[in-house]
């Protein structure tokens, strides 16, 4: 029992003695201290590599340096303080965290799609124009615009979620384009958006970027949110050529801020320093647009509406003896198509079937628009060793007049390269479906 009693004091005397060296004894808590910075230094240290080894154009788009010489001087900080240095191991622990709050910690790459630029007319600004929007439109033909989208998912060290969006431009020229601007269209915030490729100006909600001659080039930029599939599609690239012709044979420069405002190219909104603003006669246009729509008005309640169909009005009586005729022929066009048959086969069959040229003609305008629905649904996949799919799929896109850009998003969507592409429209057009 003696024994026991003896082994109890002596335990109940260790467990004071080692009570009063850890609370007490400041060196021993500002060993603790300095032990917790040290692995917080290595663990940030091995994210850093990590992150810099598989990240690294995420973080150099978006301008983010994980700087490890910056970890190093925490850690030599560290080891310089004094043995047991309370006060300084949690001066350090602090900025350590402030340093590393705002860095990511994790970036995860969520997903990418890539396709073709589609123009519109109405993506023309009338800022830009030439002589026409139609004009500068008929210029982007001039080369192919493709993009592509990835989006990060990134989990920064304060805790905070965010997703963040890489876009790529690739432009190819179809012939040397020489002094020519490219704008790129950002229908979005511009502080959220990070350029990686130099040389450009911001100009409204657009950047621009100058080249004396220009063949192929892309253009890089990252942006501070998530950008979805549709969003995309409305971040447009429009090429300007820097000069205008203004008689047949002379060329003019222009320069905002020379003095001179050269119109259609330069306004009171775009170049307000050489064009003063002009007075509208409002009233008149008001007027103008009252007139116009009361018009197209009374022909769509008379017409469309009424007992005459507008499409065909200008068109003539129809051919068919009745809608059901109609019908048949329109029915059997589109399983034609669907089926791969070219229109001058469809033609000859109908021909053979004993309807007549006029009614096969009236079918087909009749169908139009189907058609042109039914030739994008049907779009041929990639054929790396043989375009010949593609430039019978183009031949008929033409006969029903499709847009060539729209034809050439299609065949792109399916794995078509550019080049193909170009090659497959120019034999197209040799020859008529």
């Amino acid at each position: 029992m003696k024994l026991g009693k003896g082994l109890v004091v002596s335990a109940v005397i260790l467990v004071f003695i080692l009570m009063v060296l850890f609370v007490n004894n400041p060196s021993m808590t500002g060993y603790a201290v300095a032990d917790e910075v040290n692995i917080a230094i290595d663990n940030a240290n091995l994210r850093f590599n990590q992150l810099n080894a598989e990240h690294l154009e995420f973080l150099n788009i978006f301008g983010i340096n994980l700087d490890a010489l910056q970890l190093d001087e925490f850690k030599a900080r560290l080891n310089n303080l004094a043995l047991g240095d309370e006060e300084g191991a949690t001066q350090v622990q602090l900025e350590l965290a402030a340093f590393l709050e705002p860095l990511p910690m994790k970036i995860t790459k969520r997903g990418s799609f890539k396709d073709l630029q589609i123009l519109e007319i109405s993506d023309i600004k009338s800022s830009y124009t030439l002589g026409s929007e139609e004009e500068l439109y008929r210029y982007q033909s001039k080369a192919n615009v493709a993009f592509e989208l990835a989006a990060y998912d990134v989990e920064f060290n304060s805790g905070a979620m965010s997703t963040y969006s890489i876009i790529k431009k690739s432009i190819s020229a179809n012939e040397l384009l020489s002094d020519v601007s490219l704008y790129e269209i950002l229908p979005l915030d511009a502080n959220l958006v990070n350029f990686y490729t130099p040389g450009y100006l911001i100009e409204g909600n657009s950047a621009k970027y100058d080249f004396s001659s220009l063949t192929d080039t892309s253009i890089v930029y990252g942006i501070r949110q998530d950008v979805s599939s549709d969003e995309a599609y409305g971040l447009k690239t429009i090429l300007v050529p820097k000069m205008i012709t203004t008689e047949p044979g002379i060329q003019t420069s222009y320069a905002c801020g020379d003095g001179n405002c050269i119109s259609p190219v330069e306004d009171e909104i775009t170049c307000p320093e050489d064009c003063k603003p002009t007075k509208k006669n409002l009233p008149w246009l008001y007027m103008g647009i009252l007139i116009v729509i009361l018009v197209l008005g009374i022909l769509y309640l008379n017409f469309y509406r009424g007992r005459a169909d507008f499409r065909r009005l200008f068109r003539g009586k129809s051919p068919f003896a009745s809608e059901a005729d109609l019908s048949s022929v329109k029915r059997f066009i589109m399983d034609a198509i669907k089926k791969g048959t070219s229109l001058t086969d469809i033609s000859k069959a109908l021909l053979n079937k004993g309807w007549a040229k006029k009614q096969i003609e009236y079918a087909f305008e009749d169908a139009r628009w189907e058609l042109k629905k039914v030739l994008l649904e049907i779009t041929p996949n990639v054929n790396t060793a043989d375009t010949s799919s593609a430039e019978a799929y183009i031949k008929k896109c033409l006969a029903v007049g499709i847009d060539e850009l729209k034809i050439k998003a299609a065949l792109f969507s399916k794995g078509w390269k550019p080049e193909q592409i170009d090659a497959a429209l120019k034999n197209a057009k040799k020859t008529k479906a």
